[in-house]
This record gives structure tokens, C-alpha cells and sequence, in this order.
């Protein structure tokens, strides 16, 4: 089996090697970020659960990230027939995060500390490796969670 190998250029990482099995496609973009069509999935272990959404095409771009179930265990969600079509999931597929689906809630800064939107999670099947941010109907009641200086992440009112 040949691995294909792609260079990422990072401000915050330099230039760097990765399997292409790494990037994710994301056919639509992001809100805000439309022509963000590449990703690359950057893990550091001694940083895990963290996942670093480094862009394959502007090296100054990279989104912080958590799976969804680290922030809220038992997350669950469901897509709409167009997201399903969108990600290359059949109808009748069974969604199981960390196995066939990821659940990745953006982080982004808020005063001191770190939030994140559960209803507006990007969704990548890992099969195919292509990403949707969808918005969730079923989200939590109160999807946006903020973290508190003990590591506990609590609903932001």
C-alpha cells in the first residue's frame, strides 16, 4: 500500500510532513472561513484529547478543537438526509462517534477561558474523511459551554 505524504506549511507548527489520510475534505467550508475547502488533523499526544485544525492552504489558520463527548458525555446528534449526503453516509448507516463519524466542537477565546458551540459542531466521517459544520437540532438546551478553571465545562447562561 503506498501512503501519500502531504507538506503543510504552519505558523504554528512550521512546515511540516503528513499522511494525506490526515486532511480533511470540507466540500463547503466553513461559516466565515468559505473557501476553507482543506484541513489537517494535527494530534500531539502529550496534548490529547486536543485535536489542532491546521488550513492546508493558509498557513496562518488553524481552529482549536474537542470531540463533542469529551466536553459532554453521551453528546449525540442526528443528520438531516442533506447532511448525511454531504459527509457520504448511507441513510440506513449507523452514525458512531469514533468509529465511523467525529464530532469535533471548535474552541474559540472567551475573556480568560475557552468556549465552545455544540449545536454547530464539524462532523467528519472518518471513512472518507470529508467534514460538514452542521447545525444541530437536537443540541443540547444549552449548546454553548464555557470551561472553568477547575477543567469542568458548564453551560454558558
Amino acid at each position: 500500500m503506498v501512503i501519500h505524504r502531504v507538506q503543510v506549511q504552519s505558523l504554528y507548527f512550521g512546515t511540516f510532513e503528513c499522511e494525506s489520510s490526515s486532511e480533511i475534505h470540507i466540500p463547503y467550508g466553513l461559516p466565515g472561513f468559505e473557501n476553507e475547502r482543506s484541513l489537517i488533523a494535527v494530534e500531539i499526544p502529550e496534548q490529547h484529547p486536543l485535536v489542532y485544525l491546521q488550513s492546508g492552504t493558509n498557513p496562518d489558520l488553524c481552529f482549536l478543537s474537542l470531540p463533542a463527548q469529551v466536553i459532554q458525555p453521551g453528546f449525540q446528534l442526528e443528520l438531516s438526509a442533506e447532511e448525511r449526503i454531504a459527509l457520504g453516509f448511507d441513510q440506513r448507516e449507523a452514525l458512531i462517534p469514533g468509529r465511523n463519524l467525529l464530532v469535533l466542537a471548535l474552541l474559540f477565546p472567551c475573556d480568560s477561558s475557552l468556549q465552545v458551540n455544540l449545536a454547530a459542531p464539524l462532523i467528519v466521517h472518518i471513512g472518507k474523511m470529508t467534514g460538514v459544520q452542521c447545525l444541530i437540532e437536537n443540541a443540547p438546551a444549552q449548546p454553548r459551554m464555557c470551561l472553568q478553571d477547575d477543567g469542568k465545562w458548564v453551560p454558558v447562561c
